[in-house]
């Protein structure tokens, strides 16, 4: 046999490893390489092969290094999907670029609502649609003032009701026509009084009336 005679020329196991390299050794020993890693594991062949695991990630790839440990990616993934992702990507940013900032927040939190919880709804939004207009456009401003606000009470009293409805009807001609122009003057001035004193008496009737003959 082959390591028989290497073992007679060069006297001890340590010495033939060292002439010929352990790897090949064994591979002699087990005749085809498939054999060697059923024999020995994968990761130890490599590991043979490579001296240490830092030159054998470099080789190999880290990632292919893990999965050669546990199998299949869903194994590998016992590590954190996230810390997975890091492996393969090197760094928080490239993985965000590779995957969307929000599906790598989606990984790390479980669920949308913990997201929301951890990060803010709004912010989360945010990241979505990259920028606040963006996200005005596909949500609705006052929808998106709402979520910041909590309530359209708080919302009214940080912007005042006037601002408020004027985003929703988007001119004050509109808010005139949906509510009635005294009705959104009354809201500017708070009481009939103040309303008579700001534009007259007679022409807060006049928009009362519609026509000085009624």
């Amino acid at each position: 046999g082959t390591l028989n005679v290497l073992y007679v020329i060069y006297g001890t196991l340590s010495a033939i490893y060292v002439a010929y390299g352990t790897l090949n050794v064994l591979h002699v020993v087990y005749g085809t390489l498939s054999e060697l890693c059923v024999a020995y594991g994968t990761l130890n062949v490599l590991y043979v092969n490579y001296g240490t695991l830092s030159e054998l990630c470099v080789a190999y790839g880290t990632l292919n290094v893990l999965y050669v440990v546990y199998g299949t990616l869903s194994a590998l993934c016992a590590y954190g999907t996230l810390n997975v992702l890091y492996v393969i990507y090197g760094t928080l940013s490239a993985i965000y670029v590779a995957y969307g900032t929000l599906n790598v927040l989606h990984v790390v939190y479980g669920t949308l609502s913990a997201l929301y919880v951890a990060y803010g709804i709004l912010n989360v939004l945010y990241v979505v649609y990259g920028t606040l207009s963006a996200l005005c456009v596909a949500y609705g401003t006052l929808n998106v003032l709402h979520v910041v606000y909590g309530t359209l009470s708080a919302l009214y009293v940080a912007y005042g009701i006037l601002n408020v409805l004027y985003v929703v009807y988007g001119t004050l001609s509109a808010l005139y026509v949906a509510y009635g122009t005294l009705n959104v003057l009354y809201v500017v001035y708070g009481t009939l009084s103040e309303l008579c004193v700001a534009y007259g008496k007679l022409n807060v009737l006049y928009v009362v009336y519609g026509t000085l003959s009624v």
